[in-house]
């Protein structure tokens, strides 16, 4: 499924549908993990943590700082994606032209953080 599939709309339920930019694969991790995660966060002791900080809307100045340079890093990332998928259109191209821009187009999607969004 993975080679077919790099991108799920997974119908959860009660009109909400979730859009998905990972492989199968991927996909069934992240749920594993995000289960692993529900089990930790219900067997933590009362008190402030900092995941229920950030689940409020809390981040720290840190973190926002963090949010951020990835933000500018994303962007960047996603303009060198874009340059290098217009410059395929170039019909003058060589092969070897070919592999390096594949080469880094595929780089600059590996540096991409998944993205997760809802869909309603």
């Amino acid at each position: 499924m993975d080679k077919l599939v790099d991108h799920l709309f997974i119908l959860e339920g009660n009109g909400v549908i979730s859009d998905y930019n990972y492989t199968y694969s991927e996909y069934r991790e992240l749920k594993k993990t995000e289960e692993r995660e529900k089990q930790e966060s219900k067997s933590l002791a009362s008190g402030a943590t900092q995941a229920e900080d950030l689940s409020k809307g809390k981040a720290s100045f840190e973190q926002r700082k963090d949010f951020a340079r990835l933000e500018k890093e994303i962007k960047k990332l996603e303009e060198k994606k874009a340059k290098i998928t217009s410059t395929f259109e170039d019909a003058s191209l060589s092969p070897e032209r070919i592999m390096e821009l594949s080469k880094n187009l595929i780089k600059s999607q590996i540096n991409l953080p998944k993205k997760r969004r809802k869909v309603v």
